[in-house]
């Protein structure tokens, strides 16, 4: 998988995940002590995501990291 496949997947997965959460951008900016704009950023694809903001945005959803990169994520169940 190349870095834009990469960051492509990773955002969609945070878009999903933060959708079925009924959370804002700017509220999981909050949870991950991160700005809105960072966030909007990350899921447009205009920057690669820090391994920090990753992590953080996993426990906020409490799923682990790799839920956020694969796209096998989009097949489980949401907890």
């Amino acid at each position: 998988m190349d870095e834009a496949s990469l960051r492509s997947q990773i955002a969609q997965n945070i878009r999903i995940y933060r959708a079925k959460h009924n959370i804002t951008q700017e509220q999981l900016a909050n949870m991950c002590n991160t700005t809105q704009q960072y966030i909007n950023q990350i899921e447009n694809e205009k920057v690669t995501i820090s391994v920090y903001t990753l992590l953080k945005i996993a426990d906020s959803f409490n799923v682990e990291a790799n839920d956020l990169v694969y796209a096998r994520a989009l097949n489980k169940s949401l907890r």
